[in-house]
């Protein structure tokens, strides 16, 4: 699977629309979400998950896996 792009709005800290562009990274191999805390590196990863699976379990409150 590759991500292509992601767009996020009101999701997390993103109220506003926030667009992830992957492909801007494809020729660096390799990238690192980077950022204070806060800043909404883990709800990027959120973002991802809630668009593969439907869910994300610690804004579910459900038993973690």
């Amino acid at each position: 699977m590759k991500l292509h792009r992601l767009e996020l709005t009101g999701f997390g800290p993103f109220r506003n629309t926030q667009i992830v562009d992957f492909d801007a990274f494809e020729t660096d191999g390799i990238f690192l979400i980077a950022g204070r805390t806060g800043a909404g590196k883990s709800s990027v990863l959120d973002g991802v998950c809630f668009g593969l699976y439907g869910g994300v379990p610690r804004y579910e409150g459900s038993e973690r896996r």
